[in-house]
């Protein structure tokens, strides 16, 4: 997207700083959300959702414990609010920009311009907690240079997207987290530390206590183990209630690499099939066609042996929802 449409959606929103709530499966009734409220009724068979496009979504945990209450064999939105566990993350989200029309090959990006970036930051809890328990500096793990935080927050992680408002089309060119592969680099050095019985251990320069590197460690990767799914859902609400975009692209494996230009070793391959899939998203050899006509980006493509392939999740009849 050009830098103008980035400044333009920074100068609207830059300053907001939303707070978002996750919990096991909620990417599951945003969805059928949506889904309901495309359909213009208040409510569906059941046994038609199950049938449906989103039918697997009806097998997840949280949704068989609310259908199980449900005696007249029918599902409204309303039924989904409801839905509220006492266990939630609360993160707060925050925007950023990434690339340049100038480097953008080197900047994993799939045609010239920026991105805009969706942040899915800790609270303020976990940063005190960061600052009590490991006493480093946060931009340690935030990333040095990645698109995280610049405010002071603990960046879990972003997503990386690219719009076309002419189109009413966005490409999520990227979901990543530098923070938890860094926890999870910290608990490999203090479980080295606590098998040589060590009270304190060194890890990029600073002195740490092992006690209170697991605590954090443990406490940290468990809780957020889910942020994959928490990111791609804070991304896709981001995009239908903020910037009014209902269908949405979502690179898979092979052709990511090829249009961002990555020759080495990949990002996580599951988070190009599993997750996309999970949420719904519907394979197919077409992309947005403000990609493909792009020449940069068609040379690229061309050069896929199996061809192109795109994730895509179609809401567009929903545009006035």
């Amino acid at each position: 997207m050009e830098a103008s449409l980035v400044d333009e959606v920074l100068a609207c929103l830059a300053d907001e700083r939303s707070l978002f709530q996750y919990f096991p499966d909620r990417y599951a009734l945003a969805l059928l959300e949506k889904s309901l409220k495309q359909d213009e009724k208040e409510e569906q068979d059941i046994a038609a959702i199950r049938k449906g496009p989103y039918g697997k979504l009806m097998q997840r945990p949280v949704l068989k414990q609310l259908l199980s209450g449900q005696g007249n064999g029918k599902l409204s939105a309303w039924d989904l609010y409801r839905v509220c566990p006492e266990q939630q993350y609360s993160y707060v989200l925050g925007l950023g920009r990434w690339g340049s029309k100038k480097d953008y090959r080197w900047d994993q990006m799939s045609r010239p311009g920026e991105n805009l970036v969706l942040q899915l930051n800790f609270n303020r809890a976990h940063d005190h907690q960061f600052d009590r328990t490991l006493g480093m500096d946060k931009r340690e793990f935030n990333g040095w240079y990645h698109p995280t935080d610049q405010n002071g927050r603990c960046t879990l992680a972003w997503a990386r997207l690219d719009l076309d408002l002419n189109a009413g089309q966005a490409l999520i060119e990227e979901i990543q987290t530098d923070w938890l592969r860094d926890v999870q680099r910290l608990h490999k050095h203090y479980l080295a530390a606590l098998k040589r019985e060590a009270k304190h251990f060194y890890f990029w320069g600073y002195e740490l206590s092992v006690e209170k590197a697991e605590h954090y460690c443990k406490q940290t990767l468990a809780e957020h183990r889910l942020w994959q799914e928490a990111m791609l859902t804070a991304a896709l609400e981001f995009l239908w209630q903020v910037i009014g975009i209902h269908d949405v692209y979502y690179h898979s494996y092979e052709t990511g690499k090829a249009l961002k230009n990555i020759n080495s070793d990949g990002p996580p391959r599951s988070l190009y099939s599993e997750l996309p899939k999970r949420f719904c998203f519907q394979l197919q050899a077409r992309g947005p066609e403000w990609i493909e006509e792009c020449k940069p980006a068609r040379k690229r493509l061309n050069k896929l042996k199996q061809g192109a392939a795109w994730y895509r999740l179609n809401f567009e009849d929903a545009r006035t929802c």
